[in-house]
């Protein structure tokens, strides 16, 4: 499934606890925003950047006898406040954090 999120305030992700939408963090000076990605293995997400949006790649292939397979793609916009340019995301503790400076804070 593809999904294009425009929504400043909260973004959808189909994985997120308790199926609640994500909520964006947004400080005078940072953009923060954090994806529940506990059903991946780090090495199977992936996060590009295509200006202005935030494409977010997630991709597992279940392991077992069965070949099933777990695709999630998802495209936000980020604010227009926010420098792509600094745009820094990490995987961590089941969660990929993603974060950005302001545009009049760098």
């Amino acid at each position: 499934m593809d999904a294009f999120s425009d929504n400043p305030e909260t973004w959808d992700w189909p994985l997120q606890a308790g199926d609640q939408p994500v909520k964006v963090t947004r400080t005078e000076d940072k953009f923060e925003v954090n994806f529940d990605t506990s059903y991946f293995d780090p090495k199977e997400i992936e996060v590009k950047l295509f200006e202005p949006n935030l494409l977010h790649v997630s991709c597992h292939k279940e392991r077992g006898d069965l070949p099933v397979s777990r695709d999630v793609y998802r495209t936000y916009k980020l604010p227009d406040d926010v420098d792509p340019k600094t745009v820094d995301s990490r995987v961590e503790g089941g969660k990929i954090h993603v974060s950005a400076k302001k545009r009049n804070h760098i």
